[in-house]
């Protein structure tokens, strides 16, 4: 009976499981999954590393109009695209 339980749980939690969204930045800004930032809604960015368990992470928050946050970390496909495009595009 709880071994069904737990295979249960283990089954939504596997499929809850997705990678990091990808980044894709142009001319116009910065998309982010199905989520586009405009070059001039971005208001901040704030650049972290986290501990994980092996290593750290490096980290990027987008602080856009609005107050809307999104994340991207370095396993983000396209992190360096990114970075690249923030460094030519954002003063």
């Amino acid at each position: 009976m709880i071994s069904r339980y737990f295979d249960r749980l283990a089954a939504r939690l596997q499929g809850r499981r997705h990678g990091p969204a990808a980044v894709v930045a142009d001319a116009s800004g910065l998309r982010i999954g199905a989520l586009a930032i405009a070059w001039s809604e971005v208001r901040r960015l704030e650049a972290c590393k986290r501990d994980a368990y092996v290593g750290d992470c490096l980290c990027l928050a987008i602080l856009g109009t609005g107050d809307r946050v999104v994340e991207i970390d370095e396993s983000s496909p396209g992190w360096e695209a990114a970075g690249d495009a923030i460094e030519r595009y954002l003063p």
